[in-house]
């Protein structure tokens, strides 16, 4: 189902001189934001008050401290807040898709295993199609459909791609139209099974390996710490060897 919330992000240029100068859009964005991220929260709070807007809202202190030295502890409470509810610490543009053949099948399938936050372009009479391959390949993974951004009908609809496969199929859409999806998940760590699997398998193809050389190779391939694997392979070979079997240097 897709998130009745509506929260957008629009970006206020401020005054560097007169604060007389703030235009009515701006001020009227300023006085109905629930949030106001800036870098100096004096200088706005003061900007604020020339221009007859409360700093306060029925949550307390709209405003919000924002720059490069406590971006990272902020992004949480932003990303809350702004419209497509993905995360945007590390995200990729890819623009228009390709139209068809198998260049588009690559670039879907590359979009969708990125772990970052991919923003598309896409074209009315293709939106359809594009959010039923998507669905098709990972119904789950959770995603928005932003319209006519910045405009008078700007729409934002959140939910994952089954649901906007399903949502939009009926719907004539028209205007400029964004997809933000979410990245792919990390993939689960590799569990004791699979590590001894792999330290099996090292060590059948070259029995005279040693536990450090077998280590390497499993730690690289399976992404799990060195020592994990190198515990493992002390393990097998020491059964190897009680089995009567080659026990290979250490």
């Amino acid at each position: 189902m897709s998130d009745e919330r509506r929260g957008r992000l629009v970006l206020v240029a401020t005054p560097i001189g007169n604060l007389g100068d703030l235009s009515p859009r701006a001020r009227e964005v300023l006085a109905t934001a629930d949030l106001i991220c800036c870098e100096d929260t004096r200088r706005t709070r003061a900007l604020l008050s020339a221009s007859g807007i409360t700093a306060k809202g029925p949550h307390g202190d709209r405003l919000l401290s924002l720059h490069g030295h406590n971006e990272a502890t902020r992004l949480d409470r932003v990303v809350a807040a702004v419209a497509s509810g993905s995360t945007a610490d590390r995200f990729c543009v890819e623009g228009f898709l390709p139209r068809k053949g198998p260049e588009r099948r690559r670039r879907l399938e590359s979009l969708l295993a990125d772990h970052r936050t991919s923003v598309v372009l896409e074209a009315p009479g293709r939106l359809v199609a594009t959010l039923q391959e998507l669905a098709a390949a990972d119904p789950a993974r959770p995603m928005a459909v932003v319209r006519e951004l910045t405009k008078l009908h700007e729409e934002v609809w959140r939910g994952t791609l089954s649901d906007a496969a399903e949502a939009f199929a009926a719907r004539d859409v028209r205007g400029e139209i964004v997809l933000v999806i979410g990245g792919a998940p990390p993939a689960a760590p590799a569990g004791d099974a699979a590590v001894e699997a792999a330290v099996r398998a090292a060590l059948d193809d070259d029995p005279s390996a040693g536990p450090r050389q077998v280590a390497e190779l499993v730690a690289a391939s399976l992404k799990v710490p060195r020592r994990r694997a190198y515990e493992a392979a002390l393990r097998l070979r020491g059964a190897v060897a009680r089995d009567g079997g080659t026990s290979g240097p250490g």
